[in-house]
């Protein structure tokens, strides 16, 4: 399967259930598509996991960007990156960090990502780099996002926005507005739980 996905990865014999979040954020390394984001919480739970004779500490409701089980991945084979709508993002995209995923985001100063008094938005919906067709029209899909402190965290995680005629905001020098970085948090599973 690596080999399908054009790149590499040593063994780490024992890692687990981890090695899931690994493979992602090696995805995230050598690539700018942003539907690894485009995950949704399966009903039935994470199903991959019950050879483990326990399930893994998990929110539904709550979770980082990348997604805890391939089994998040069900409903994500239908979405697309044309060319011709993929906007690049300020700062390269987004970078790996240690406390998560890091988007260098566009905004209008004090509009997009600030309330009116001048504080961070509770809540943001990200329009993701990759799109969905139904009916003919191309819908941008966007996750929804919640401030937790300093940082984000995915919230509906059942669920995906989707946003006709939509794209994320990219690099328009001829539009006035402010590179503000967004730090999504990144759980890690504990294996123990």
């Amino acid at each position: 399967m690596l080999g399908l996905l054009n790149i590499t990865m040593e063994i780490r014999y024992g890692e687990g259930i981890k090695a899931f979040m690994r493979l992602q954020r090696t995805l995230m390394e050598t690539s700018t598509d942003e539907s690894i984001f485009a995950w949704t919480t399966p009903p039935t739970g994470l199903s991959c996991y019950r050879s483990l004779g326990h399930t893994p500490a998990f929110d539904p409701k709550e979770w980082g960007l990348l997604a805890p089980s391939p089994d998040c991945f069900l409903d994500s084979k239908d979405f697309i990156v044309p060319p011709n709508l993929y906007v690049p993002r300020p700062g390269g995209g987004y970078q790996w960090g240690q406390q998560g995923v890091t988007f260098q985001m566009r905004a209008r100063p004090g509009a997009e990502y600030v309330n009116v008094w001048g504080m961070p938005r509770s809540k943001v919906s990200l329009l993701l780099n990759c799109w969905r067709y139904g009916d003919g029209q191309a819908y941008c899909v966007s996750i929804d996002l919640a401030r937790k402190g300093d940082l984000y965290m995915k919230v509906q995680c059942n669920t995906l926005g989707e946003k006709k005629g939509a794209r994320p905001k990219g690099n328009n020098p001829l539009v006035p507005l402010t590179i503000v970085p967004m730090t999504i948090r990144q759980p890690e599973f504990d294996p123990l739980v």
